[in-house]
This record gives C-alpha cells, structure tokens and sequence, in this order.
C-alpha cells in the first residue's frame, strides 16, 4: 500500500482529468430568517414560481469557505451558512445546497439593489418552482431539527439577544 500526499493526489488528479470535461458546480442558497414569528425564505421570480439564489463558486476555495464568502458579499446577509447536501451528477454538473441562517439586521438591506429583485416568503405557504420547492423542504426540516436539538436558533438572533427572541426563532422554526 502507498501513501499519496495531497500534492501528489492533485498532481495525479489534474493530470487524469486532462482532456475530460469538467464538471460544472454550483452553490445555490435557502437564506431563512425569522420575522414576526414566522420563518422566512428569500427568493427571487423566475418561471414557474419562486426560485433560490445561486452562484458560481471561485474554483480554487474550499466550498464552506465560499459559500460564507458568497452568502456576505453576493446575498448581503448576516448570519451563517450550513450545507444542506450536494445533488447531481458529474455529467450534469452537481449543486452544493447551502441554508443561510439570517441574523437580525438594523436599517436598510446590506444589498439594497437585491431587495428589489427578490422577496422574503414565508416558507410555508411560499409558491415555488417545482424544482426549488424540495430544496426548501429539506432545509425548513433540517433548520427545525437543528433549532431544537442544535445551535442553529442561537444563529438566527443578535449578537446580543433575550431568552424570549431565542423563544420566538423556536416557535417560528416549529411552525407554531
């Protein structure tokens, strides 16, 4: 048995990849938050309903690095970004999912020029497009699994917060 270095498995890799197609990859975000007691999805029209944000990461990060990266400076939001799953095929290309847990923010959107082209839904009663609809799905069940038996409703409140917002983000992740 022989020990391969990561020098050698990217050497090797890149050089067993030359000559096929790459695989296309791309980060799409379910960026929640809670909002007068209800849990809230960002999204944005598209054809067949309302659809999620997505991007093309940098290809030589690290996808949890750039999903921060990206949820900060393309979305404008505070908060914190957890990888939901990856999906597809090398052939088809292959979407890492992220939910973006929003932190409570003062005053104007961070990215005033996306609050125009996008809106925040409630994720219950949200019409999305066929597509995105399960995608929600899984992160508005993992997102109420994670504020009960998790940290993640320590990641939807301020810095600074009181045992009652902590409540409410519960309630709103329970649909209650």
């Amino acid at each position: 048995m022989s020990v391969v270095t990561k020098a050698d498995f990217a050497v090797r890799t890149g050089a067993e990849l030359a000559g096929r197609t790459k695989t296309s990859v791309r980060l799409e975000f379910v960026p929640l938050r809670v909002r007068r007691g209800r849990l809230e999805v960002q999204v944005r029209p598209g054809d067949a309903g309302w659809r999620l944000w997505s991007f093309a990461p940098r290809a030589d990060e690290v996808l949890a690095r750039e999903a921060t990266r990206l949820a900060q400076n393309e979305l404008g939001l505070p908060g914190s970004s957890v990888q939901l799953g990856a999906f597809g095929t090398p052939n088809s290309g292959l979407t890492a999912v992220f939910i973006h847990l929003v932190r409570p923010f003062e005053g104007k959107s961070p990215r005033p020029e996306l609050t125009l082209r996008s809106s925040w839904k409630d994720v219950r009663g949200v019409q999305l497009a066929p597509e995105t609809r399960l995608v929600v799905a899984h992160a508005r069940a993992r997102v109420e699994h994670d504020v009960e038996h998790g940290s993640a409703g320590f990641l939807m409140v301020g810095e600074e917060f009181t045992v009652s917002e902590l409540r409410h983000v519960h309630e709103a992740a329970r649909g209650g």
